[in-house]
């Protein structure tokens, strides 16, 4: 039986384009569009130069015309804006687009942005959107696609047991996140701040980059805990996990977030985590069972919560295992990508009947 042909356009440096590329790529005749970035291992991958989003419409002929050379059954693009007009100008279909937070949450709440993307999206014959809170609002932002809207998760295989626990009575606090406001990383250098005024023996590790890094170590020093603090830089894909196992909570301050990988990362090794009661965040963590949701913005909150953790490590621990257990339960990879196959397969056969 003849394996169906699938073509992903999105950017190959991405590590979930990679893990569904990866993924899929075993269930089906794969192929990867990107702009920009590295070819994906083991998948036959097509890259065109990276040139911000001028580059979309550079280079659009030229991708588009790759797309049809592949002749795939299906074509599926990751973010509803570059991605998604290579895709959408193929001209194949099926066409399923998938929204990932800042393409909805932040073009699409634009004039102009939201014309361009809303387009794109009524072009789809599917629209996939990792949270129930992104599907929400992309529904309210684009109410003509409500129906073609579908929630797949992101999601990631899980170690049998939690990573063994770090043995150190210094609070270890991790927050993997790109250096940018968004994430709040401010707020949160304020809340260790006000921990070690208080007494509380901490440590922060805030690996990444970005536009805010400097800004960052300079609020580090300006609030006396620049020794309590460190920029490992960017971390590799296959260490984060790796790095989050090193210390005893994950912390993610975001002032908006439609999903949250980092806190699917960190229950997948059994840390817990203090996050903000923002987007999609509260899908993930439940409050008091698997880490604490405080209000974005408040650093005194943050301070408290993390605080808690830091003067009874027995309970980070228990609460850290239980994640373990809800992350193994509710977001196995293999449901996803069972989902992601189903609903190939079910637009594939539809176009079939048709034909």
């Amino acid at each position: 039986m003849e394996r169906h042909r699938i073509a992903l356009v999105g950017w190959a440096d991405s590590a979930h384009l990679q893990r569904w590329a990866i993924g899929l790529a075993s269930r089906f005749d794969l192929s990867v569009v990107s702009s920009g970035g590295e070819p994906i291992e083991g998948v036959n991958t097509v890259i065109f130069p990276r040139r911000g989003v001028l580059g979309y419409f550079q280079y659009e002929r030229s991708a588009t015309r790759e797309i049809s050379r592949l002749r795939p059954h299906l074509v599926h693009a990751h973010y509803a804006t570059g991605p998604a007009y290579w895709a959408a100008r193929s001209g194949v279909h099926p066409l399923v687009i998938s929204v990932w937070g800042s393409d909805i949450e932040s073009v699409g709440r634009t004039a102009i942005g939201g014309v361009f993307v809303g387009r794109l999206l009524r072009k789809a014959d599917a629209i996939t959107c990792t949270s129930y809170y992104l599907k929400s609002v992309t529904a309210e932002l684009f109410p003509a696609v409500a129906d073609k809207l579908h929630v797949i998760p992101f999601s990631l295989p899980v170690p049998i047991q939690p990573a063994p626990w770090p043995d150190s009575k210094t609070l270890r606090i991790c927050c993997p996140k790109m250096h940018r406001h968004v994430y709040g990383i401010d707020i949160l250098l304020k809340a260790v701040a006000i921990l070690v005024l208080s007494g509380h023996d901490v440590e922060l590790t805030l690996p990444g980059a970005g536009s805010e890094t400097m800004r960052f170590r300079k609020l580090a020093r300006t609030l006396g805990i620049d020794s309590r603090v460190t920029f490992p830089g960017l971390i590799s894909k296959t260490a984060v996990l790796d790095l989050i196992a090193a210390h005893h909570i994950v912390v993610n301050p975001s002032r908006r977030e439609s999903f949250g990988m980092a806190l699917l990362e960190a229950a997948a090794v059994g840390r817990p985590v203090v996050a903000t009661n923002v987007g999609g965040i509260p899908e993930i963590v439940r409050h008091g069972l698997t880490g604490f949701l405080v209000p974005p913005e408040n650093a005194e909150a943050l301070a408290a919560a993390i605080g808690s953790f830091a003067t009874d490590l027995s309970r980070a621990k228990s609460m850290g295992e239980t994640a373990h257990r809800m992350v193994r339960d509710k977001y196995r990879w293999e449901d996803s990508l069972d989902s992601m196959t189903n609903l190939y397969h079910s637009l594939i056969n539809a176009k079939t009947s048709k034909s």
